[in-house]
């Protein structure tokens, strides 16, 4: 209408070579195909496209870790001229009790591997951990060996170390390897628990020997621990199946 003669290929062109910038700094559209498909990054806090933001931040991850063993051994890695600052051990131990609980046993072994790699000695907790997992797991003799490892970390194991390997026999159907390491805690301690003699109990009472769960009734009372219900509910089922 006033005569302006307008190159639209040519305006095509250069929005497709020139992606758009913001007009408070130079940071540029996620998608530089053309003005129509720009999508703009992501806004932070504090700044117009996060570029004006005094810290740089890492880009988030496409999909969440496979396991914590990911995230934990990615804080120690720090330029030459930084001293990094390790974490404790209660941090480990925290994380490898929610991967126990949450059966992701092959997960906490890595993390401890891990821990161990970067030069976090364990403490009674971690090894206590570490033999319920493979109990858990179903590898007891793995369990027997690291809890025969305690000392060497000048450690004693303690009734928790103990009921857990006892568990670990119980499961096996190795009554006289639980029955031995009973035999332990009573001359060397740690001294038994009402813990102890439940596992035990429930063990014998199950596989028709109802006879020793209830001296080993008579034992918690002798050593003045007192029988909890599912106890005494073990030792009676027993003697029914045996017709007593």
């Amino acid at each position: 209408m006033l005569g302006l003669k307008v190159n639209f290929g040519a305006s095509k062109s250069r929005l497709c070579r020139s992606p758009p910038v913001c007009r408070r700094c130079p940071a540029l559209f996620a998608d530089h195909s053309c003005l129509a498909r720009a999508v703009p990054s992501p806004i932070q806090p504090g700044s117009c496209a996060g570029h004006l933001s005094p810290r740089k931040t890492a880009s988030a991850p496409s999909s969440p870790p496979e396991s914590s063993t990911t995230l934990l051994p990615s804080y120690f890695p720090a330029p030459p001229t930084q001293s990094p600052t390790p974490l404790s051990i209660s941090s480990f131990n925290l994380v490898l009790s929610s991967l126990i609980r949450a059966r992701r046993f092959s997960s906490a072994l890595s993390l401890y591997c891990s821990m161990r790699r970067y030069g976090v000695p364990p403490d009674l907790v971690t090894l206590n951990i570490l033999v319920n997992c493979h109990v858990e797991c179903g590898r007891t003799d793995l369990a027997l060996k690291v809890f025969d490892e305690i000392p060497y970390w000048s450690f004693s194991p303690n009734v928790i170390s103990c009921n857990t390997l006892i568990k670990g026999f119980y499961r096996d159907g190795r009554i006289e390897d639980a029955l031995r390491v009973l035999c332990g805690m009573r001359l060397n301690g740690p001294s038994p628990d009402s813990r102890t003699y439940s596992i035990l109990i429930d063990h014998v009472c199950q596989h028709s020997n109802a006879s020793m769960g209830l001296c080993l009734i008579q034992e918690m009372l002798w050593i003045g621990l007192v029988p909890s219900a599912v106890a005494y509910n073990c030792v009676l089922a027993g003697l029914r199946r045996e017709s007593r």
